[in-house]
């Protein structure tokens, strides 16, 4: 582990409270991405506006930038006929996100679930998962991330599976779930029992992001903070999606938003960000409310 990614992991462990960047495609799209773009193949073909939204959550005061690699996995990607290009779309995002973070900020690839074509019956061994796992992240590491956020997994087997990978190429990674109402992951489990067997696989935090907005997502971290001793981080999206004038909008605003991520430093979040629907204002806001704040203290 380098000294920079040691810094990562004091500063998650004794603050003051990291600000990651908010979210990727919504401000692809606000750009002029078409909305049907693979937005991770945008690495190779329109670096700049990569590059440009990297930019501007570093300049709104994101201290971790994640790569445009969400989704950037050869199973997926073989929907699109871009399998061969796993490596080099991996590669690519890191090498962006790094040139915009420059040498003070931490970069985190962005590690998805695996998520079958539409229609396939296609059953994958855990054997298989990781494979498509390891592939996506020694593309990931060789571009220079100081931490791997594997997030909106739907579930602990698989995430646990992506932790096994990411211990494989020494850098720290962070476990994000993505809740669905009511505080319960895809395959069942309470926050409790989610949190149990994920602090057992010893990610560097333990997190959720996506769900359906910032309140419900401070409900499922004070549950976290709880039940666990790992560092607690969230990425909340900016509420549910509403579809005005032809196009889907989120209606959370950034004085909301920030608000909101007051309460969760409270509750005891190292490391707070956003998801869907978040852009630069949302994140300025957010570190100017979280200036040199401690997290606050947990349930024991």
């Amino acid at each position: 582990m380098t000294s920079h990614q040691q810094k990562l992991i004091d500063r998650l462990n004794n603050g003051p409270v990291l600000i990651g960047d908010g979210g990727m495609g919504t401000q692809l799209y606000h750009h002029g991405a078409p909305l049907d773009a693979v937005f991770e193949y945008l690495n190779l073909i329109d670096s700049e506006l990569v590059s440009r939204v990297h930019r501007d959550y570093a300049d709104a005061g994101a201290e971790l930038l994640e790569t445009n690699t969400f989704g950037a996995n050869s199973l997926r990607l073989a929907a699109f006929g871009l399998e061969q290009k796993t490596a080099q779309i991996n590669l690519a995002g890191a090498r962006l996100a790094r040139e915009a973070a420059g040498e003070e900020r931490w970069v985190a690839g962005s590690v998805g679930p695996l998520v079958k074509p539409r229609g396939s019956n296609l059953e994958l061994t855990s054997q298989s998962k990781k494979e498509l796992f390891r592939e996506q992240m020694a593309a990931l590491a060789e571009g220079g991330v100081d931490c791997f956020l594997l997030e909106t997994f739907p579930g602990v087997d698989d995430l646990v599976l992506a932790l096994d990978v990411a211990r494989e190429f020494a850098r720290p990674a962070i476990a994000q779930l993505a809740f669905n109402e009511g505080g319960f992951t895809g395959d069942g489990l309470s926050v409790e029992d989610a949190a149990s067997r994920l602090s057992a696989a010893r990610p560097a935090a333990l997190g959720a992001n996506c769900g359906a907005g910032p309140r419900e997502l401070l409900q499922v971290l004070q549950r976290l903070a709880a039940a666990t001793s790992l560092p607690v981080t969230a990425f909340p999206n900016s509420g549910f999606p509403e579809y005005v004038n032809g196009r889907h909008i989120y209606l959370a605003t950034p004085d909301y938003f920030a608000a909101l991520g007051q309460e969760m430093v409270d509750a005891g979040a190292s490391l707070l960000g956003g998801c869907c629907g978040t852009g630069p204002e949302h994140i300025r806001l957010l570190s100017q409310t979280l200036a040199d704040q401690a997290p606050g203290t947990r349930p024991t």
